[in-house]
């Protein structure tokens, strides 16, 4: 099938992030102790505090909604073409429409801090459940950034330019934690990555990080929930696939096993698991539609 038509430089933009994004390896997710459990319509209790279950119609979503290095970008690019394809794309609407889960957990400011109001984290991730295009445009969106941040910044993703290697392991890994971010506990009925926010445990967040090579620390274990066995064991049917979980998802089994039993993960597809996604577009392709043509409308 046909990639999406090639973007018209900063003609889609919706204007330049406003301060200086944060690499991968610096992610500081807030203390769960200042969470707030502000009141909601339905909620469900954790072992730590009452988290708000997914909304049963749409909510009111921030404006702006939360965006991947919303701190302006950084300097810290080698060649003027890598660091006009890097300002395009998170400048265009084909790719903040989307609302990349992948992204949002890692490089996004205001999406990591929601995790201080359980309520606005639920909405959050709602909203990159629930984007305004399609999940399979989105994926054919993602699929032509990566090979144009790929052709433009050779250079500096052979240096090792984090943000570079950050944006490409997102990109490339869009769809599969686009699934990841909207599990839901079928008997709690909320998603569980905030879930993972209302826990003491700072483990349930960091599993998220996996993906990106990013290892759990030696003294930590994710608690032994449903949520964290469902996506353990998806990243499981995903190893061989990413290469950040190929650094890091058997250290991160091995911990969770020594606290949860040998048992606890086994490997298996996503159509199997016993947790949901819940609110997610259909995967269809959308072919003959130019990217510009998102412009209609958030």
């Amino acid at each position: 099938m046909p990639p999406p038509l090639p973007l018209p430089s900063l003609h889609c933009s919706l204007g330049a992030p406003t301060s200086e994004a944060a690499g991968a390896s610096s992610i500081v997710f807030p203390s769960s102790s200042s969470s707030s459990s502000s009141s909601s319509p339905t909620s469900a209790q954790t072992g730590t505090q009452t988290v708000p279950t997914v909304p049963i119609s749409p909510p009111v979503l921030p404006t702006p909604f939360p965006q991947p290095f919303d701190t302006s970008l950084s300097s810290n690019f080698t060649t003027n073409s890598c660091e006009l394809s890097f300002t395009n794309m998170t400048e265009s609407l084909p790719f903040r429409q989307c609302r990349p889960f992948s992204f949002l957990s890692q490089t996004s400011t205001a999406f990591l801090m929601a995790q201080t109001n359980l309520t606005a984290l639920n909405i959050d991730v709602w909203g990159t459940c629930n984007s305004p295009v399609d999940a399979g445009q989105c994926a054919a969106n993602m699929a032509w950034f990566t090979s144009n941040l790929q052709d433009a910044c050779s250079e500096e993703k052979s240096e090792g330019n984090s943000m570079v290697t950050q944006a490409l392991a997102s990109l490339q890994t869009y769809s599969f934690m686009r699934q990841v971010g909207c599990l839901t506990d079928q008997n709690t009925s909320v998603y569980c990555y905030v879930e993972a926010a209302a826990q003491s445990n700072p483990a349930d967040l960091y599993i998220y990080s996996l993906p990106f090579g990013i290892p759990l620390p030696n003294n930590t274990a994710p608690t032994c929930s449903n949520c964290v066995k469902s996506v353990l064991t998806s990243f499981g049917a995903q190893e061989s696939k990413i290469d950040g979980l190929k650094q890091t998802f058997n250290a991160a089994v091995n911990l969770t096993s020594a606290k949860c039993g040998a048992n606890f993960i086994h490997a298996q597809s996503f159509s199997s698991s016993s947790l949901a996604a819940p609110g997610t577009a259909s995967s269809r392709w959308i072919l003959g539609v130019a990217l510009c043509a998102l412009l209609l409308g958030l």
